[in-house]
């Protein structure tokens, strides 16, 4: 006999991608009738995820595993982004977010919002993924995929970011004091205005990152890739700055107010 949960699971997706595909049929008509119907299969949709914003890990975890299968369907992956991107912002407002639970399920929720699926649909609609604001302090995640988000002023005080991705992200006038950067990706990201006070970039890949006027006081850019002087010289920092041999760096103070 089939196991319940598995059955669950199973009318739960098939009832998600009949509604989401619904929605997607319905975008393409044109009229006031059609968008009310829109609204009306979103209604109807929306409580198959109720569990995303449940207090219980394990409930978190087992939604997203069925968002990601309706994601990996174009025409189903319509408006799947927005319940994710709800869902992170929903889940780093909350004091103490990880809790001993970890960050899981934000690493996941951003894996399936970089799916190729999800990224055509908004590219579709001239949508990028935007999650600029969000606290991420002190978060845990590891080789989470930010590749190409809009991140503007966001805060990643202390945050473990070993091997995430940032190439392409735009954060400008983010926080990441005290983060840990080794080896993540950061090529042709915008980091203009952003604190990096006090973050270890060690082995960092930093081609084409912008770096104006960004704060690197106390920042570990020993063995990075990528890195130019000409980077080096927009941004400003102290003595406790460290560079590479090969360059030169004069520590300054920020001549903003």
């Amino acid at each position: 006999m089939p196991d319940a949960g598995l059955l669950w699971l199973a009318a739960l997706t098939v009832a998600a991608v009949a509604a989401i595909a619904a929605i997607w049929w319905l975008s393409r008509s044109s009229g006031v009738a059609a968008r009310r119907r829109i609204g009306e299969y979103r209604e109807a949709y929306g409580p198959l995820f109720a569990d995303l914003w449940s207090d219980d890990m394990a409930k978190r975890l087992t939604a997203l595993v069925v968002v990601q299968r309706i994601a990996r369907s174009a025409g189903a992956s319509l408006g799947v982004a927005d319940v994710l991107l709800a869902f992170i912002r929903d889940r780093l407002s909350a004091p103490a977010a990880g809790g001993s639970a970890g960050f899981d399920d934000v690493t996941l929720a951003l894996t399936i919002l970089v799916s190729r699926a999800v990224r055509s649909s908004r590219a579709r609609k001239g949508q990028v993924l935007d999650l600029s604001g969000v606290n991420f302090r002190g978060a845990a995640l590891f080789g989470a995929n930010f590749r190409g988000f809009r991140l503007v002023r966001c805060d990643f005080t202390g945050c473990q970011l070993i091997n995430a991705n940032f190439a392409e992200a735009d954060l400008a006038g983010s926080v990441f004091a005290g983060a840990d950067l080794r080896h993540a990706d950061l090529s042709k990201a915008d980091l203009s205005d952003a604190n990096l006070s006090g973050a270890d970039l060690t082995a960092a890949q930093l081609r084409g990152t912008k770096l104006v006027s960004a704060n690197i006081a106390g920042t570990i850019l020993i063995g990075t890739s990528g890195l130019e002087q000409e980077q080096l010289d927009g941004a400003f920092g102290d003595a406790g700055t460290a560079v590479p041999e090969r360059f030169r760096f004069v520590p300054v103070k920020s001549q903003r107010a």
